[in-house]
């Protein structure tokens, strides 16, 4: 995407390269590029389970009290102690919280 809106050219969106080539590691592939990523069709142990601990892991360490405290204080937001205390929760069970919302 910022490919895409780095300059005014007219360049598909990834939808459409998508639609007409495939997922972007089999577009590498095509193109004898290096791909980093893992996917399911060349790669038989990507399970629905493997992803989902994938995305867990990650919701874990993207609501992690430092990356909040970095945001706060980027976005002008009340400290993680402010919230701690306002809240009367824990870190971990403001996480189930935002991640029920």
């Amino acid at each position: 995407m910022e490919w895409r809106e780095q300059e005014k050219i007219n360049r598909p969106h990834i939808e459409t390269i998508r639609k007409r080539l495939g997922f972007l590691p089999e577009v590498k592939t095509m193109l004898n590029m290096e791909t980093y990523e893992i996917h399911a069709v060349t790669n038989s142990e990507l399970t629905k389970e493997y992803c989902l601990s994938a995305v867990k892991k990650f919701v874990s360490e993207m609501l992690s009290n430092e990356n909040y405290q970095r945001w706060a204080k980027k976005n002008n937001m009340p400290a993680y102690t402010t919230v701690l205390s306002k809240t009367g929760m824990t870190w971990d069970e403001l996480k189930q919280f935002a991640i029920q919302e």
